[in-house]
């Protein structure tokens, strides 16, 4: 099996509550399960932990399933980020047979925990047939949005469009 994360993908700075996103495939048995690492780095009273489902305190690598198989997701939003702080996000997809892929070397990012001001003025005006234009007012402040995009409900794996693939970069 083969997996990667979408989002936080590269960003060396990632804020507010975040979201763990991606996609997996293999092409013999079938993704079974996508599973998450995450793992403090800079924190004094957890550095060098990774997280456990509610606290940073073990000390090895701990794998924690996410929602969904080909598209999935991992709902962090109860971890312990502390801003200004950095961690370490690693994934992993499992076959149908029982093969694990080798986790690469993840993704590193800090933590900030100021919210980027909303747009204001958000529209969204039908064009065609699956075809929905947004468009709104940049707040003072933001330098780019993430507009996610799919089919269904999370993990917003959406492919196809002419803009790229969810989770699309507007400046």
């Amino acid at each position: 099996p083969a997996s990667v994360n979408t989002t936080p993908g590269n960003r060396t700075t990632w804020n507010g509550s975040p979201g763990v996103f991606g996609n997996a495939s293999d092409s013999l048995s079938g993704v079974a399960k996508v599973e998450v690492s995450i793992k403090s780095l800079t924190d004094v009273s957890t550095a060098n932990k990774w997280w456990m489902g509610s606290a940073f305190s073990a000390v090895t690598e701990q794998w924690l399933t996410a929602s969904g198989t080909t598209l999935w997701n991992f709902d962090d939003s109860s971890v312990a980020y502390v801003n200004g702080k950095q961690y370490l996000l690693r994934w992993r997809a499992t076959d149908a047979a029982g093969n694990i892929e080798n986790p690469g070397a993840g993704s590193t990012f800090t933590f900030d925990s100021t919210l980027p001001p909303a747009p204001t003025a958000l529209t969204a005006t039908a064009v065609g047939e699956a075809r929905i234009d947004l468009s709104w007012t940049v707040s003072a402040g933001a330098v780019s949005y993430l507009v996610y995009y799919g089919p269904t409900g999370p993990p917003y794996g959406g492919t196809g469009a002419v803009q790229g693939a969810s989770g699309i970069t507007v400046a």
